[in-house]
């Protein structure tokens, strides 16, 4: 017999628990590419003299 065939519970959070790891990981790869390529776009309106009207017409 399995280990996980005398234990059903334990084994269904862990399949749980690697189902929310895999979610949050994909989820935080799409935020952090958001944010980098955001970041690269402001800093792109940031490179002339007038920052600060670049930078926000970089944010809208």
């Amino acid at each position: 017999m399995l280990e996980g065939e005398q234990h059903p519970g334990e084994k269904r959070v862990v399949d749980l628990l690697f189902v929310f790891i895999s979610i949050f990981m994909v989820f935080g790869q799409f935020t952090y590419n958001a944010f980098f390529c955001l970041d690269i776009k402001i800093s792109e309106f940031t490179r002339n003299n007038d920052s600060m009207i670049n930078w926000q017409e970089g944010t809208m």
